[in-house]
C-alpha cells in the first residue's frame, strides 16, 4: 500500500462514515498534508479516491448478463432463485452477444455462471471423468 493509497483510504472512510461536513474534513485533510509536507501526493490521492469509490460502488451492484434482454418475469425468477446475490444490491441487466443462452451473475466478489456453455462444459467434464475412472 502506497502512502497516497493510505491517505485516500483514510479520507474516504472519514467522509463516508462521518456525519460531519465533507468540506470541513477535506480542509482539515489538506492542512494535515501541508503540515507533513505531503501536498505533492494530492494528485495520486485523488486518483486513488476515484478507484476506491468505483470499488465501493461496484460492491453493491450485481450484473445480470444474458444473450437477450430479460423480461420482468424472468428477472424476478432469477432474483428469487439467487437471493444471496441480490441482498441490498443494485441490479444491472446487460446483454452479451457472445452468450448462446442462460445467464451469468456477477457481483463484486461472486460469480454464478448458468450459461449454456458452462453447463455443456460441466457435462463434458462429468462424462470424461467417468470414462477415465473405468
Amino acid at each position: 500500500m502506497t502512502l497516497a493509497n493510505a491517505y485516500a483510504e483514510a479520507l474516504f472512510s472519514l467522509v463516508k462514515d462521518s456525519g460531519r461536513s465533507s468540506k470541513k474534513l477535506v480542509a482539515q485533510f489538506l492542512s494535515l498534508l501541508e503540515n507533513r509536507g505531503h501536498l505533492r501526493l494530492l494528485r495520486s490521492i485523488i486518483r486513488e479516491i476515484y478507484r476506491i469509490e468505483e470499488r465501493y460502488t461496484r460492491r453493491n451492484t450485481v450484473s445480470v448478463l444474458s444473450d437477450k434482454l430479460l423480461s420482468t418475469k424472468e428477472m424476478s425468477k432469477i432474483k428469487k432463485d439467487n437471493k444471496e446475490f441480490f441482498a441490498e444490491a443494485t441490479v444491472e441487466a446487460e446483454t452479451d452477444k457472445h452468450l448462446i443462452g442462460g445467464v451469468l451473475l456477477k457481483s463484486y466478489n461472486k460469480r454464478l455462471d448458468a450459461t449454456y456453455r458452462c453447463t455443456l462444459l460441466n457435462l463434458y467434464e462429468h462424462f470424461r471423468s467417468k470414462n477415465h475412472a473405468q
